[in-house]
């Protein structure tokens, strides 16, 4: 969706090669950069958007990844949180006796998760639905 609105190059990190390989079968788009990596150790710069979709509760300290987006941001960037899940559902799935508990946190109410991102951001979209989960907002100057 998102090469469909004619990004000049798009970036798609996982720490997953094998999340990285499928990605790189389905998609053939010379602006399109696909990495195996740890997210923090991405040190791009000058970008309009992050989006972290599907992956926030996976990392461990939020106020670190706040502080590294905002890095890899542009002034006026947007950060875009979302889930095409309820909060309850992801909770449900990472929770007690998952082997996904271990390598992420409990997802709190997107009021409270914002508090993260009071310090860098303007916080301008706030949803928890039974649907989806999305905080976003636009680096502050």
């Amino acid at each position: 969706e998102i090469l469909k609105r004619n990004p000049s190059q798009l970036w798609g990190i996982d720490l997953s090669e094998a999340m990285i390989a499928k990605a790189s079968q389905k998609f053939d788009d010379p602006r399109l950069h696909l990495i195996a990596s740890d997210f923090f150790d991405f040190h791009g710069t000058g970008f309009d958007v992050v989006t972290i979709y599907s992956a926030y509760p996976h990392f461990m300290d939020k106020d670190a990844l706040i502080r590294h987006v905002s890095e890899i941001l542009k002034p006026g960037g947007r950060i875009f949180v979302a889930h095409s899940e309820s909060r309850h559902k992801i909770n449900h799935r990472h929770g007690e006796g998952s082997q996904v508990q271990e390598v992420s946190t409990h997802l709190k109410s997107a009021w409270e998760e914002a508090k993260h991102f009071e310090n860098s951001f303007t916080v301008d979209i706030l949803a928890d639905t039974p649907e989806f989960y999305v905080i976003s907002g636009i680096k502050k100057d």
